[in-house]
């Protein structure tokens, strides 16, 4: 969700008086949802009293709200969101600027259904409250179906839906090393480097996500025969959740985290529906998970790199 949160700051941050003449977005029929395509997701802008806006955001269907406020706040690690008797929290994230706080955390069915009907909410950083809005008569309801709609591709009253992420291609090369049996990865030992091994998928715009494991530890790796661009700081993105890295590089196709992931980041991106990575803030790769059998993947990757042998065949040599 994070990949957004800049674009969001320019597209919604804004003085209402301002917001009719800046947005591109489109106020659903009752006048207060402001819909717009943002990154590869969409927003959805609730505009209240002092300049502040409630924002839904979506990407692949997935939703968590940003704040956006007329001056900064004070610094705060738990973003709540209380509806009706209910209440819904999770770790915050503030901007550079601190007048954008997003909630770094998807919002479960129960948040979504309890907004529908909901007639005020008020959101609060570590019970401070940042926010209070009426709801009712808004169409809430409607916009936040218009924004997972809009996430997921779809046109309506709010336009062109977002652009969908592409899918990781079947690899179907006879030649190709063993495929996973979802028939996305293929996995086999790095030759040449003992005790380590590779998950690679394909692409469909030609390029390759590669995870490597050795010493008991992940990372990622993205080649492209375009070319990659060179940077210092890289960000692995997933629905509600983002982990920085630097980048290391190998020849002008191929870059890759030069530290082992977190632990924290494997067991997110097990769990993704999707996964961007940027270079500098510039996409790099942004990729379709769901369904590729990346959880089992990632754990038969590490049995590999252990020397064990499995669909893969052998696992990779030990010692040196």
């Amino acid at each position: 969700m994070f990949r957004i949160l800049a674009a969001l700051a320019a597209l919604f941050v804004v003085l209402p008086s301002a917001a009719a003449a800046q947005s591109k977005g489109v106020y659903n029929k009752e006048g207060y949802w402001e819909v717009a395509v943002v990154g590869d997701g969409c927003g959805a802008a609730l505009f209240v009293e002092g300049g502040r806006q409630f924002i839904l955001q979506a990407v692949d269907s997935q939703v968590n709200v940003l704040v956006g406020l007329d001056k900064p706040a004070r610094a705060g690690r738990e973003l709540t969101l209380n509806v009706a008797e209910d209440g819904f929290s999770g770790p915050a994230s503030l901007s550079k600027n601190r007048r954008l706080v997003e909630m770094a955390a998807t919002l479960p069915d129960e948040a979504l259904t309890a907004l529908k009907t909901a007639r005020q909410l008020v959101v609060s950083l570590d019970g401070r409250e940042l926010l209070s809005a009426q709801l009712e008569g808004t169409g809430l309801a409607g916009a936040l179906d218009a924004v997972i709609a809009c996430s997921e591709g779809e046109s309506g009253w709010w336009g062109q839906g977002a652009a969908r992420r592409p899918k990781i291609a079947k690899a179907v090369e006879p030649e190709a090393p063993p495929l996973h049996k979802a028939g996305y990865w293929s996995i086999e030992p790095l030759a040449g480097e003992p005790g380590a091994c590779t998950a690679a998928a394909k692409i469909e715009e030609g390029s390759a996500v590669v995870f490597f494991a050795a010493e008991g530890g992940i990372g990622l790796g993205v080649t492209n025969t375009a070319g990659v661009r060179r940077g210092r700081k890289g960000v692995i993105e997933t629905e509600g959740y983002q982990a920085s890295f630097t980048p290391a590089y190998e020849g002008d196709d191929y870059f890759f985290t030069a530290d082992f992931v977190e632990t924290q980041t494997v067991f997110v991106l097990r769990r993704a529906k999707g996964m961007r990575v940027t270079i500098d803030g510039r996409e790099a790769a942004s990729v379709n998970l769901e369904g590729t059998g990346i959880d089992e993947v990632l754990t038969d990757l590490v049995a590999c790199a252990r020397g064990e042998k499995g669909w893969w065949g052998d696992g990779a040599p030990q010692g040196r």
